[in-house]
């Protein structure tokens, strides 16, 4: 039959085949192998890299543990030309992960990291595509089961050949169909008897056999369809599972591990030792220097150093941190006496952004983390979960309590909802209050006004749905629901009731804002304690210089007077000598505090007033 294989294929239009070479090929396509396998492979010339033909080539693999030093997967070529090592080094990466997805969800093994090197039978060899995923997942996964000397490892038929597309969770994907026909064409005209294709590809590829079975009948070749790597594993044609005798294994295994515990043992006394000796000298006490004094930002990391600059220690981050993002403040939050650090930053990404908020001990071990914010409705739109974290402050609100709350803000990427939380010391959240507007970073204070030994938070910004700048006042006893609406349905926030804010002001637009601007909004919060004033900023427009108004307040909110700054009133001035403005936009700058609006929990009105829904 053989005879008759080769005698057909040379005198059709098939691929021509050299008898002697064949010969030898047709006997290594038996048996089975953990370290070896065929894959056809569509090899490409020109300049336009074009597909000449498909070939078969054995890809063979050695796989060894990775140093603890490198901590991940590592993929080597031997003899793959440089200048196409990249595309092959993602295919590798991927197919690796595939196989530690399989191993993770199959069989419940969390391996430890890699170091695979990968062959080709044929060096001058230029393929593309992507099929060659599978090969390399299915070749890892037994590579990896080896290496980390388990009792099991998988062995793969040589009379098998294996080609198609994975992603990272081992699911087996389409490839072009025309690289597909050429697959076939190669295995057809080989020794082997199956060759795995994607089931996306499966009726594909059986119409390109039919065609070549037309011409030679009695050729057997298989097509077997597969979904995923798993579908493999369980097809005892194409895979088998060896187990070893569990005597062998723990001869093997337990030999380094008696070592170690030695070594350990040897290393653990010397340690006590030298800690004895180290005690005794209190110019050696290095750790009195150990406590860090601030963090700093490299890449996906944070490095905490003490005051001579020596680097203690390094906190791994998801991804790295916007540099002019990061916010930290040392502070001992559960009364312990000792200091926890506080930590915050807008990740890096190539679509929106989001922040995330770490609580860390002296010793960079992380005790919890918070990111702000939720996928929030109105009854016209929704609001993605990306959230920025504007601004954190600790406080111990109760004057009894030895204990500090984390206030935080953090406003939506697109500029507003605004979000504000509180958390205890161990990062629980305690309350949220979401706002229709921004809240800006400067526009925050936190202190005792009615000294009822609870510290209040009085924070400012604009408010969207008004077009105005607002001042708010929460209670950390009570801080839920939303700010006031005037009925929009694109600010009226889905399932939130009303807020628990215990007053809520809105400051008047000047008639320069209304003409030049589209808000005013507040900018600063002062406090004058000796004086029991406060004094409030509003910014009104911009002209080389900030435009501000500036109004004061006793601790009830009762305005006491409102006062433009000399920018303010010379911008005035200038248009409406202009005519840009009307007579009354310079004299209504010293009477705006009357134009005040306090929300009363059910209407607006224009006497200071204390949200009468509270109960508190």
């Amino acid at each position: 039959m053989f005879l008759e294989f080769i005698r057909q294929a040379n005198s059709g239009p098939g691929l021509s085949l050299d008898l002697d070479l064949l010969q030898e090929k047709w006997k290594k396509f038996s048996g089975w192998s953990e370290d070896s396998l065929f894959c056809p492979l569509v090899e490409r010339e020109g300049l336009l890299q074009a597909s000449r033909q498909a070939r078969l080539l054995l890809l063979e693999s050695r796989c060894r543990r990775t140093g603890a030093a490198e901590g991940h997967n590592l993929v080597r070529f031997a003899n793959l030309p440089a200048f196409y090592q990249e595309k092959s080094y993602l295919l590798a990466t991927d197919a690796l992960e595939a196989a530690d997805y399989v191993l993770k969800n199959s069989y419940r093994l969390q391996l430890p990291p890699c170091t695979l090197v990968f062959s080709f039978s044929e060096k001058n060899f230029i393929y593309s595509g992507d099929s060659l995923g599978l090969p390399l997942a299915v070749l890892s996964l037994s590579q990896k089961l080896l290496a980390s000397e388990r009792r099991f490892h998988f062995q793969y038929s040589r009379e098998a050949a294996f080609t198609g597309k994975v992603d990272m969770r081992g699911e087996v994907l389409r490839i072009a169909p025309e690289a597909l026909e050429l697959k076939v064409k190669a295995v057809f005209y080989s020794g082997l008897s199956y060759l795995v294709v994607p089931s996306a590809n499966l009726k594909e590829a059986r119409g390109f056999l039919y065609s070549l079975l037309a011409r030679h009948p009695w050729r057997k070749l298989e097509l077997v369809g597969v979904d995923s790597v798993k579908d493999i594993l369980g097809q005892s044609r194409l895979c088998q599972k060896v187990k070893i005798p569990l005597m062998a294994h723990l001869s093997r295994t337990m030999a380094p591990l008696i070592r170690r515990g030695v070594l350990a043992i040897l290393v653990v006394v010397a340690t006590i030792a030298a800690f004895a000796i180290i005690s005794k000298q209190p110019s050696c006490h290095f750790w009195k220097i150990r406590n860090p004094v601030i963090l700093e930002l490299h890449n996906s990391s944070l490095f905490a150093r003490n005051p001579d600059r020596q680097l203690l220690w390094v906190f791994p981050l998801r991804r790295p941190f916007k540099p002019d993002s990061l916010q930290q403040n040392f502070v001992d939050l559960d009364g312990d006496g000792e200091e926890e650090i506080l930590v915050s930053g807008d990740y890096l990404s190539e679509e929106k952004i989001s922040s995330e908020l770490f609580c860390l001990t002296k010793s960079g071990k992380i005790l919890w983390s918070y990111q702000p914010g939720r996928r929030m409705k109105t009854l016209t739109d929704e609001f993605s979960n990306h959230y920025l974290i504007k601004r954190f402050e600790t406080a111990a609100f109760n004057r009894q309590s030895h204990e500090k709350s984390v206030l935080l803000i953090a406003n939506h990427v697109t500029w507003y909802p605004t979000q504000i939380s509180l958390l205890d010391a161990r990062g629980k959240l305690k309350g949220e209050y979401w706002h229709a507007g921004h809240l800006g970073r400067a526009a925050l204070l936190i202190e005792d006004l009615d000294d009822d030994g609870w510290k209040e938070v009085i924070a400012g910004g604009t408010n969207n749905d008004f077009q105005q700048a607002c001042l708010l006042v929460l209670d950390p006893r009570n801080i839920s629901g939303c700010s006031p609406s005037s009925g929009n349905p694109d600010f009226q926030f889905a399932e939130l009731q009303a807020g628990s804010q215990e007053y809520y002001l809105l400051l008047p637009r000047t008639t320069l804002n209304q003409t030049m601007g589209l808000r005013n909004y507040t900018t600063s919060i002062e406090l004058f304690r000796e004086e029991k004033i406060l004094e409030i900023t509003t910014h009104e427009f911009s002209k080389a210089a900030p435009c501000q108004m500036m109004y004061n307040f006793d601790f009830s909110f009762n305005p006491l007077f409102s006062r433009p700054t000399d920018l303010l009133i010379e911008a005035v001035k200038e248009l409406v000598s202009s005519r840009v403005l009307p007579p009354h936009a310079e004299t209504e700058l010293r009477s705006l505090k009357d134009r005040i609006r306090y929300w009363d929990g059910r209407a607006w009105i224009t006497s200071p007033t204390r949200n009468k829904r509270l109960e508190f």
